[in-house]
């Protein structure tokens, strides 16, 4: 007898082996305990090309129902009511095509019994809460998947933005941990938004949402999906002004020369590195000895270099090549070998590395020391090391340097620069202030007012 020819793949599940058609679950499916068959005529003999093909899409039907019935929120509510629907219409007679399914059909009255009253999720299934979201959003994250990687499968977040939403994802589930991602809506959001920034800060108001953004983000891009759409979008949020602090120059003076006099030299290394180049931290900690040795530093900020391929190009000042040239010899004469390149920014103590949290504890304890001493002036007290890239950009400003030049400096867009001058800083500074008053009086003194 001549075997009849396989069909093309139908995605249906029909397998063709030998001659012999056989039904394949999916893998989801699989996983719910759906079972495969060899597909036979009622008399044991195996079905033909248009028989199994029929055979195939009765059972990836019910299949398909069954696994959606699993599914919280209106994709399973549908699925279990389509189910009691079609078993309500079953016949009492044993037909071929009521056999092909015999097994789905038990299956389907099984769900269906295990959810109790109806629209309620099957019995023993874990709803698609918020807090099965976030853990599930870092197990994708542990192991790497394709979505958070680049086309090298580097990973495009960052330990210190997986530390943020680390943060963010206990802060949520706190809130809505027992909640379906899906129940979840932008009225929800925008409450829980409004109640950070009553008990917290609009700072921190902003960066919890957008860190939850990402989770329902990636809740929304599954299959099949978790939700629809994000709850965190157009939540009408208020834009965090940002902080508009600078160090002046007797401040830094001050702190520097405490810090090199009392055990605090890489804490000085990081306030004159930071000033003149206009770096961020992360940028410091990863600054080898070798990438400071010519006159100009090139290099690609970490917080853009996955969106853009932007670079900064800011010269190595007098004061700073001082101090690289002295870390150069610390290291000479030091027994730490580093595998990679030689840091600019160590510990003291132990020669290693510093990274954005160790240099953060060294720069909290030698400002306390200062404050203590009355060696600093106290509105040091306010001062972060965030605010020496501020304070770089606006002295760029101040000595001359045209916009146009000041982003390759510091590797700010053009854009991002102009904002950040005349929103933030120049119309705050208290020297531009008094210069602006004193050439209205001289104005108004020429016009014969008495001032």
């Amino acid at each position: 007898m001549r075997k009849p020819l396989a069909p093309r793949n139908l995605r249906n599940g029909l397998k063709w082996r030998s001659g012999r058609p056989r039904w394949e679950p999916s893998p989801k499916n699989r996983a719910l305990g759906i079972k495969g068959l060899d597909l036979r005529r009622l008399d044991g003999a195996w079905m033909d090309r248009g028989e199994a093909i029929a055979a195939a899409d009765a059972r990836q039907l019910w299949a398909t129902f069954i696994r959606q019935a699993h599914e919280p929120g209106r994709v399973g509510e549908d699925a279990r009511r389509d189910l009691r629907a079609a078993l309500e219409q079953l016949g009492p007679a044993l037909t071929p095509q009521r056999l092909v399914v015999a097994d789905l059909i038990a299956k389907a009255r099984a769900v269906l019994a295990g959810c109790g009253a109806e629209g309620e999720t099957p019995a023993g299934y874990a709803p698609r809460t918020v807090k099965a979201m976030v853990a599930a959003y870092f197990a994708a994250l542990d192991a790497r998947e394709p979505y958070f990687c680049g086309e090298r499968g580097e990973l495009k977040i960052s330990e210190a933005t997986r530390k943020n939403y680390r943060g963010a994802g206990r802060a949520l589930i706190a809130r809505y941990g027992d909640r379906r991602v899906d129940e979840l809506t932008r009225g929800h959001m925008r409450a829980w938004y409004d109640e950070l920034v009553r008990e917290k800060s609009l700072s921190m108001a902003n960066q919890r949402l957008s860190c939850s953004s990402a989770f329902f983000k990636w809740a929304c891009l599954q299959d099949p999906p978790w939700l629809k759409d994000s709850p965190c979008l157009r939540l009408g949020r208020t834009k965090d002004e940002g902080r508009r602090v600078f160090w002046e120059p007797e401040e830094e003076r001050a702190f520097i020369d405490f810090c090199d006099a009392n055990g605090w030299p890489d804490v000085a290394d990081a306030v004159v590195i930071g000033v003149w180049t206009g770096a961020r931290i992360h940028d410091l900690c990863t600054a080898d000895l070798e990438d400071l040795k010519g006159d100009t530093w090139r290099y690609r900020p970490h917080k853009t270099a996955r969106r853009t391929r932007r670079e900064a190009l800011p010269g190595i000042a007098k004061p700073l090549r001082q101090r690289i040239e002295r870390r150069w010899r610390e290291v000479a004469g030091g027994k730490v070998t580093h595998a990679g390149g030689r840091p600019f920014l160590a510990d003291p103590a132990t020669g290693a590395r510093h990274t954005t949290d160790t240099l953060y504890y060294r720069f909290r304890e030698a400002k306390a020391a200062a404050l203590l001493a009355d060696a600093v002036p106290a509105s040091i007290a306010e001062k972060k090391g965030q605010d020496w890239r501020d304070t770089c950009i606006t002295r760029l400003w101040e000595a001359d340097v045209g916009l146009d030049r000041i982003p390759a400096w510091t590797g700010h867009s053009p854009d991002e620069a102009a904002s950040i001058l005349r929103d933030h800083y120049l119309a705050l500074r208290n020297s531009h202030a008094r210069e602006t008053l004193r050439r209205l009086e001289d104005y108004m003194a020429r016009q014969g007012v008495k001032v």
